[in-house]
């Protein structure tokens, strides 16, 4: 089976020092931050069980999600060695993220945009995670079928999102403490680091 790699940006990129900011996009046009991160919580709350308890109203929510948004990166350790190792497989690669705009600039100056045949952002197509559609937009740009395709995600979401468009998913949890809830399928893979994928892919 041909498989195609669809890396989460966070999955190649580790956030520092970040802060949130409101500023246009290219076109001149966005959303502030506090209307984005609205939309996706409102996405999130969609595809979560209506019986799930949370002791966090939406404005505590909508806090937490922001919280240290946007700023400064740096690359996860052989993140280029591996994006060299796929490219070499002749596999095509894709970026999928609940995102902004301004994400594409830490991937050009890494020298990382290269090696992505389609980069889809939230900010720019709409559409949010968990939300399969984002994943098939992706597909369609890059004329492979889901169901031959694996994501690379660092998130719950990312697995529900993933399998909700008949893809695999291989799971790059942040931390040991970071889990998968019973209530979203068990993910196919688990890597603990990108150079774990070598014996997946």
């Amino acid at each position: 089976m041909l498989y195609f790699a669809i890396l989460l940006v966070m999955s190649v990129l580790r956030l520092l020092n970040k802060q949130a900011q409101s500023y246009k996009n290219e076109t001149g046009q966005r959303m502030n931050d506090e209307e984005y991160f609205r939309n996706v919580l409102s996405v999130y709350l969609s595809f979560l069980p209506a019986n799930l308890p949370t002791e966090l109203d939406n404005s505590e929510m909508i806090t937490i999600l922001s919280r240290n948004y946007g700023g400064s990166y740096t690359l996860i350790p052989n993140a280029i060695a591996v994006l060299e190792y796929l490219k070499r497989k002749d596999l095509i690669l894709g970026i999928v993220s609940n995102n902004q705009t301004k994400i594409r600039q830490p991937l050009i100056d890494f020298g990382i945009d290269r090696y992505f045949d389609c980069i889809v952002l939230s900010e720019e197509v709409n559409l949010y995670k968990p939300d399969p559609k984002i994943m098939e937009l992706a597909c369609k740009k890059l004329k492979v079928p889901c169901k031959n395709s694996i994501y690379i995600g660092d998130h719950p979401f990312d697995v529900l999102c993933a399998h909700s468009a008949n893809m695999s998913v291989a799971w790059f949890p942040p931390n040991r403490f970071f889990t998968v809830p019973k209530y979203i399928d068990v993910p196919e893979y688990t890597i603990h680091a990108l150079t774990d994928l070598i014996g997946i892919l």
